[in-house]
């Protein structure tokens, strides 16, 4: 192969590599900025949150808001939380677009919706792992009348009876528990009002 070929070669070959180099540099900055306009809608979100309903939050996780344990119909508005104040904004999203009131203003929000899970030992496997029940319920908050309702509270499965390991593994198992499409199942069949 001829030296020119040679520099050729090299030249389309730096030519790809700052190329490649480039277009690397730029989806790292698009990602950079979208994370900081993400996390300043999450610090807006949060400082309105707390400023809106963080008192009303805090005294139901001080257990000084009344709790019924009961079934009702749920009219009016309603926002779904998950992992304390955080939108639960996939489950938000979803029932929005099967045509339920999502809203966060003060004026139309009726219910926060949020589940509460509790873990329940019932054993351990010969390997020492824990063998764990989780208890699911779903708990609506009314907001205006600072009042909460358990509106389902599932006991969960039992766990297996014996699992496979890894030789020196202390995993555990838990048994059969509401997952989210429980949760949106039951809402929408049996909870909800649209409208």
């Amino acid at each position: 192969m001829s030296l020119r070929k040679i520099g050729i070669i090299v030249i389309c070959f730096a030519i790809f590599y700052i190329c490649s180099e480039c277009r690397t540099s730029a989806n790292e900055r698009r990602k950079a900025q979208e994370r900081a306009e993400h996390e300043e809608k999450q610090a807006k979100y949060e400082a309105l949150f707390y400023e809106q309903y963080g008192d009303i939050i805090q005294r139901y996780k001080n257990k000084e808001i009344e709790t019924i344990d009961r079934s009702i119909q749920l009219e009016g508005g309603i926002f779904c939380l998950s992992y304390g104040i955080n939108a639960w904004t996939s489950f938000n999203e979803k029932l929005k677009d099967a045509g339920y009131h999502v809203t966060f203003n003060r004026d139309s929000l009726r219910y926060f919706i949020f589940t509460e899970s509790k873990d329940h030992l019932e054993g351990y496997y010969s390997n020492g792992g824990k063998a764990r029940r989780r208890e699911v319920s779903i708990i609506a908050l009314d907001v205006p009348n600072e009042v909460a309702y358990v509106l389902r509270r599932d006991p969960g499965g039992m766990p297996p009876m014996t699992i496979s390991v890894k030789k020196g593994s202390k995993r555990g198992d838990v048994g059969r528990y509401m997952d989210n499409d429980d949760v949106y199942h039951f809402l929408t069949s049996k909870v909800l009002v649209k409208p």
